[in-house]
């Protein structure tokens, strides 16, 4: 039976029905609204969507583009600034990074080009020599310039084609990085399969779509070519065993100690700092304490969420999901964070606000770095592809045939 919007009233007048008028306006209007931007979603998506896996990073940048700039800006960034967190859960990292921040600037400069040596392990003997530093208390402007560093670096890699001049000076950074740090192998690629692999998890936790095989596939390929471009050996062959060589390095290695926790603290005070929407600055505790594992909060002396905090990170993720799923048209531009061309100044300007000082004014690839390595501006040596640079894929088991059962004699 049709649902009549108007009636009569006792003197033969009409009254209009005011609230089934307004619930069929609102349902026609989401289900318009939804229909227009589902269409814009899938004619973005389509073009890589079922196309070949993205085997290059000038693919992989393809790809990412559209997940990192279009679809999952905040939790991608979010994801990265995890793997921060992730990092100094591990006492080496977390006494490095304080270390690195608090030495005197002369420290870089004791690793000298030459000791950058084709051998990957090379770094293992030089790391002695690069940690046994005098440490100061870190400042609030040296952990900005160290966080906008690793921000930068990964957006650099992102963003710009890793074959062009200026992304093999974003590749000799890292490599100078690396050398500086004399980080081992294992340490190294402990680092690469975080950031390889932890956006993608914080965009599959808060985003308002799934996260598509191509796209860790891709994260896959651009930072293999990172991997294999400093100098590591026995990369992980895929996207999953990047995530368990992960974790099982975190189980491994992570402690509570004095140096991560005071870092944690001191990290989630700048970046809750830097948050623009109050609610996003309200909810930043909780929300990076109920996505990490127990044994990384332990390590970072982090909280877990109470109940009711909980219920409301979870609560406001769904909402802000199903309002980006139904109501809000993808962007017709991605966000990016580095700009394409050089200032007059020679300098690139980050493409967002909320930079420290130290870079909001412009900034050099080969100037990236932390304070203590302010006056070194070198590249480190970059490498090609070996035998050793990936290590043998885990062999599938294959299943078991059922044993047949044997012949009865009559």
């Amino acid at each position: 039976m049709p649902i009549s919007l108007v009636r009569a009233d006792k003197d033969g007048g009409v009254i209009v029905k005011v609230r089934p008028l307004i619930i069929s306006f609102f349902f026609t209007v989401a289900f318009v609204g939804y229909a227009i931007i589902a269409a814009l979603r899938r004619k973005m998506l389509e073009g890589i969507a079922y196309a070949a896996m993205p085997t290059t990073p000038a693919k992989a940048r393809t790809v990412l583009k559209i997940t990192r700039g279009h679809d999952f800006p905040f939790w991608f960034g979010s994801g990265v600034e995890a793997a921060m967190l992730r990092a100094v859960a591990v006492p080496r990292f977390a006494g490095l990074a304080i270390a690195s921040e608090g030495a005197k600037s002369d420290r870089a400069s004791s690793v000298t080009a030459e000791q950058e040596r084709d051998d990957a392990h090379a770094a293992v003997k030089t790391r002695t020599t690069t940690t046994t530093t005098t440490r100061v208390a870190m400042t609030t402007k040296d952990l900005a310039r160290l966080v906008d560093t690793v921000e930068l670096l990964v957006a650099e890699l992102l963003e710009h084609d890793l074959d062009s001049e200026r992304g093999r000076i974003t590749l000799g950074r890292i490599a100078r990085l690396r050398a500086v740090g004399g980080l081992s192998n294992d340490e190294c690629l402990f680092l690469l399969c975080l950031f390889a692999t932890e956006p993608l998890a914080w965009c599959a936790s808060g985003g308002f779509r799934r996260v598509h095989p191509y796209e860790r596939q891709a994260m896959h390929t651009l930072w293999s070519h990172v991997g294999v471009s400093i100098g590591l050996e026995r990369i992980p062959p895929t996207f999953e065993s990047m995530q368990k060589f992960a974790a099982t390095y975190q189980a491994a290695h992570s402690k509570p100690s004095p140096e991560g926790a005071k870092l944690a603290k001191a990290f989630i005070s700048l970046v809750g700092g830097r948050a623009k929407p109050l609610l996003a600055r309200v909810l930043l505790r909780p929300g990076l304490a109920s996505n990490l594992t127990e044994p990384v909060r332990a390590a970072l002396s982090i909280s877990p969420p109470s109940m009711p905090a909980a219920v409301v990170v979870a609560l406001t993720k769904a909402i802000a999901a199903f309002v980006l799923q139904y109501f809000v048209p993808p962007r017709k531009e991605p966000l990016l964070r580095t700009t394409a061309e050089p200032n007059k100044d020679g300098l690139y300007d980050p493409a967002v606000p909320g930079y420290s000082s130290a870079f909001n004014g412009g900034y050099k690839i080969e100037h990236l770095g932390p304070s203590s390595m302010a006056a070194d501006h070198e590249l480190g040596k970059l490498h090609e592809k070996t035998d050793k640079s990936f290590a043998p894929e885990e062999p599938q088991e294959e299943p078991q045939e059922e044993p047949k059962p044997a012949a009865v004699k009559e």
